[in-house]
């Protein structure tokens, strides 16, 4: 796990110290080591943080290939890579490391910028081709590593790292924030890719290659993730068989590692089954695992207690990771920000930096049940949109009436109602989806933004274009298909996987996700969408493999989400925060109104004094985009 940087120019010398200044604010990604590679004729400049993890005492980067050609700076896990290795050798070549890294160079001598379908892992890497003076870059096949790129002066140069505050240090990219990233951070809590946070710059998109070569950028999709159904995985029987086979398979190929190695442990299916696998492949070689849990305050976000009995049941070196309380001063919210690399909504977030910093005292290496929700339709929201859907059979007059009596009246249950009855009004299936996630009322941001901002961020269609395209018209597999992709395409990597990434690499830790392997999202793409429910149980086949595997996990337990009381540790002193260091000024910048933002501030929806969860949400959207925006010097 890594930092990468680079730059790629049609004259030189290049870069004139903004390599070095990248290399410098992607230290934390790679505290063991870092690198420089500069071109004979100044036309390229490469740049790497480094983790250890595999061949720790050799495996430096940027690495050239024996005769110089090519050269790679690479961030990631190749986890085939002995596979490879082997039919490489085959080929005749020889291998100086006993890392991965090396295979890229030897693969792309072969197969070219092809040698990303050979790939099975999480990656983004920079390879220059001194030959045809050509940079590939490239990212895995479903995004779990970042990358970020940005073409100037006209295409005759290019600039890319593996976050944006890199690209900011390089000094060659403009400080203007993007107002479509706004829009969709506002409305789902991230920007989603190809879009990035500053204007000039862009996300490499999962399975995407990004080719620069004589001025010219070109960019390919080599892999998309598609709803394939196949008749025999509806079989109950099949469907189990093949996954035990895949997941324990996905799950030993990623114990390799020549340093300490546990797994995060939440009491829930996801991890349960993946330490579950590892513990197994553990067992033969005699080492046990050992697994994480964090644990907070309240009783209903604490399920230490069910992953103690599962740690129990598998036999592991179990590890609680107390965390329940975060103090929300200036200091650590730098830190957090800083970590996230850009404006992240995410709450849970804040769950998972506490988690890995813990975790990262006893390991560098931890395996994670990230993926599981996805593949297997385990969101609970999910069947609140079925619930809305079926909420358009009585006519729109008699919803709307049923929305104003539903608001005067308080309680959980009035208020899913009231949203499953404002979902129902939405004008399509794609539309729901999107609006399930919203974060504000249209009528908010209208108060919040001024027009022109508000025009441009939240009004213009095609801010949501790439997350309908993504979602698609439903022809296949209809609402469940689109519901999905959606997950898939638009969610996890922008949302759940980014989020894992940053934090974890905040301390130094790597984190890794089988569920996610080539051969697992094979698996779910060919798994039917009505075996994921079996005789009114969700998640299959998940379920049965793991409760097979865990026995504790028989015993039924209500599905907690990776949170924590946000509104308890912001209530803390946000405010405060606000007040000295003047946020709110920083926000006008971007065409936020003050006289809206010091309202929101000053006016808790309770007239106890106490922020609803709602508010406190918002409130860290707003005070995660002003801190952002405050240590970059972004302007609107």
């Amino acid at each position: 796990m890594c930092g990468i940087c680079g730059w790629i120019g049609a004259w030189g010398p290049g870069a004139n110290g903004a390599v070095p200044r990248m290399v410098q604010a992607l230290a934390p990604r790679g505290p063991d080591d870092h690198g420089l590679w500069t071109a004979p004729d100044g036309l390229c400049v490469l740049g790497h943080t480094r983790l250890a993890i595999i061949d720790v005492g050799g495996s430096r980067q940027p690495m050239a290939s024996e005769d110089g050609s090519v050269v790679v700076t690479y961030n990631g896990e190749i986890y085939n890579f002995a596979e490879l290795r082997q039919w490489l050798r085959a080929r005749g070549h020889a291998f100086r490391t006993t890392g991965d890294t090396e295979v890229l160079l030897h693969l792309y001598e072969e197969q070219g910028a092809e040698l990303v379908q050979a790939l099975d892992g999480m990656f983004a890497f920079g390879l220059y081709d001194r030959r045809g003076h050509r940079l590939l870059l490239a990212r895995d096949r479903i995004g779990i590593k970042p990358l970020y790129y940005a073409v100037r002066d006209g295409g005759r140069s290019l600039v890319f790292a593996s976050d944006t505050g890199a690209l900011l240090a390089s000094g060659l990219v403009s400080r203007r924030l993007d107002p479509a990233a706004l829009g969709q951070f506002l409305r789902l809590g991230y920007a989603v890719h190809p879009t990035s946070w500053l204007r000039e710059a862009r996300q490499v998109e999962p399975g995407q290659i990004v080719q620069w070569r004589g001025g010219r950028v070109e960019t390919r999709r080599y892999y998309r993730w598609q709803y394939c159904p196949r008749g025999e995985l509806g079989t109950p029987t099949v469907a189990q068989e093949r996954l035990t086979e895949t997941l324990a398979a996905s799950s030993e190929q990623q114990l390799v590692a020549d340093v300490p190695l546990g797994s995060f442990l939440s009491g829930g299916l996801d991890s349960s089954s993946i330490a579950g696998f590892a513990q197994r492949a553990r067992r033969q070689s005699g080492k046990a695992l050992r697994s994480f849990t964090v644990r907070f305050g309240p009783a209903e976000f604490d399920e230490s207690q069910r992953a103690r009995r599962i740690a129990a049941d598998l036999g592991t070196e179990h590890i609680e990771v107390r965390a329940e309380t975060l103090t929300f001063d200036r200091p650590t919210l730098d830190r957090i920000v800083d970590g996230l690399g850009e404006p992240f909504g995410d709450t849970s977030s804040l769950a998972v930096y506490l988690l890995c910093r813990e975790v990262r005292r006893a390991v560098k290496v931890a395996l994670s049940g990230d993926g599981g929700d996805e593949l297997f339709h385990g969101y609970t929201g999910l069947r609140r949109q079925m619930t809305a859907r079926r909420l358009r059979l009585a006519p729109p007059a008699l919803r709307r009436l049923a929305r104003s009596r539903l608001a005067a009246r308080p309680g959980r249950w009035s208020r899913r109602m009231q949203r499953a009855l404002d979902l129902s009004l939405a004008p399509g299936d794609p539309h729901l989806i999107i609006e399930w996630s919203r974060r504000w009322d249209e009528s908010d941001l209208r108060a919040l933004l001024t027009w022109d901002v508000y025009d441009e961020a939240v009004r213009n269609p095609d801010v949501l274009a790439e997350v309908y395209a993504a979602i698609g018209p439903g022809s296949d597999g209809g609402f469940l298909a689109q519901q999905i992709r959606f997950q898939m395409l638009v969610d996890l990597p922008c949302d759940n996987l980014l989020k894992v990434d940053r934090m974890s690499m905040a301390h130094g830790l790597e984190v890794r996700v089988p569920m996610l392997s080539n051969a697992m999202l094979d698996y779910a793409s060919a798994l039917p969408l009505d075996a994921r429910t079996h005789r009114g149980r969700t998640k299959e086949p998940l379920r049965s493999v793991a409760e097979r595997l865990v026995p504790a996990l028989t015993d039924r337990a209500p599905k907690h989400g990776f949170g924590f009381p946000v509104r308890d540790w912001l209530a803390a002193g946000v405010r405060n925060l606000w007040r000295e260091g003047d946020l709110t000024r920083v926000l006008a910048r971007a065409g936020f109104r003050r006289t809206a933002l010091d309202a929101l501030l000053a006016d808790p929806d309770r007239g106890d004094g106490m922020m609803t969860s709602a508010q406190a949400v918002r409130l860290f959207d707003l005070t995660v985009l002003a801190i952002w925006m405050d240590r970059h010097g972004i302007s609107g």
